[in-house]
């Protein structure tokens, strides 16, 4: 029985490990998105042409 017990434990704890990975990679692309947009409509609005500057903005993240 306990063999049976540590076996579903780990079973467990692999199975919160990949979905927290997932949820992770979720929440970066929805950061990314949401930079791209703020990029877009404050900084490339305000009339900032500068592409390494603008390119900066983009990959930095906050």
């Amino acid at each position: 029985m306990t063999n049976r017990i540590m076996i579903q434990s780990w079973i467990g704890l692999l199975a919160l490990a990949f979905s927290a990975s997932a949820a992770s990679a979720q929440y970066r692309t929805a950061m990314e998105q949401a930079r791209d947009k703020m990029v877009d409509e404050e900084i490339v609005a305000a009339g900032v042409k500068n592409e390494q500057v603008i390119r900066a903005m983009r990959e930095t993240p906050r």
